[in-house]
């Protein structure tokens, strides 16, 4: 412990994201930002009071392979009620919610007043409640973008109707022209619309982010719901007209 009169000083070790991905053999993400492992610490205090000099990244070589293979990270450290409360705020950031997060709501479940539940949680997690609860939507919505890529490429590049959409594409270029296009006019064409593509979605997106922070979550969901439900009409009506 430092005292207010005491002079100290604090050294970071950075480890490049690639060194670490290569040694667990998969990307990480680390859902705990408080490790308690005893030797990691002992080995970190020691590397922190060495000069830095041409061994400096062989020592920390041989941090990382022991914390990788053999430095255990102990037991839990969370008591029952922040267990609790941990369980509660990562459901919550499953949810699809407009509303913010109200610490107030959890304390009141854990019958600890709002100061005493962001003091207890913040010891045990290194991390206030709010600032654990984005990090952790943002780690799932990181998730969901990664796998919500290949799916969404993989739906676009099979879909009969846009192999039927950029064959007619081809055939009104060559209608237009005239004659048989050339590839450089073909590439001008095709790059020509996908700038355009990209621009006017990019110009939604904002516009739909600017009316989701003006709108009120109600109205939000209302205008949702109105667009799900002419999705669903648009589709009964196409199915009937084929």
């Amino acid at each position: 412990m430092v005292g207010d009169d005491e002079r100290w000083s604090c050294v970071s070790v950075y480890v490049a994201p690639e060194v670490v991905t290569r040694k667990l053999g998969y990307e990480a993400e680390f859902h705990e930002p408080v490790v308690t492992a005893p030797a990691l610490r002992a080995e970190l205090l020691r590397l922190a009071l060495s000069p830095v000099d041409a061994t400096t990244p062989h020592l920390v070589q041989r941090l990382l392979d022991a914390v990788f293979t053999q430095a255990p990270l102990g037991p839990g450290r969370f008591s029952p009620e922040v267990a609790q409360a941990h369980s509660w705020l990562s459901g919550d950031a499953g949810r699809e919610s407009l509303e913010p997060l109200s610490i107030g709501q959890v304390a009141a479940q854990l019958g600890w007043s709002r100061e005493t539940f962001t003091r207890r949680f913040t010891q045990a997690t290194g991390t206030p409640p709010y600032a654990w609860h984005l990090q952790e939507r943002l780690r799932r919505a990181r998730r969901l973008l990664r796998q919500g890529l290949s799916v969404g490429a993989a739906m676009s590049l099979t879909n009969p109707m846009n192999v039927v959409y950029w064959g007619g594409a081809a055939a009104a270029v060559s209608g237009a022209l005239g004659e048989e296009p050339s590839w450089q006019s073909m590439a001008v064409f095709f790059i020509g619309f996908f700038a355009a593509s990209l621009l006017w979605c990019w110009i939604c997106a904002g516009a739909i982010a600017l009316f989701r922070r003006a709108l009120p979550a109600r109205g939000v969901r209302a205008i949702e719901a109105v667009c799900g439900l002419s999705l669903v009409g648009l589709g009964i009506w196409l199915a009937a007209s084929i």
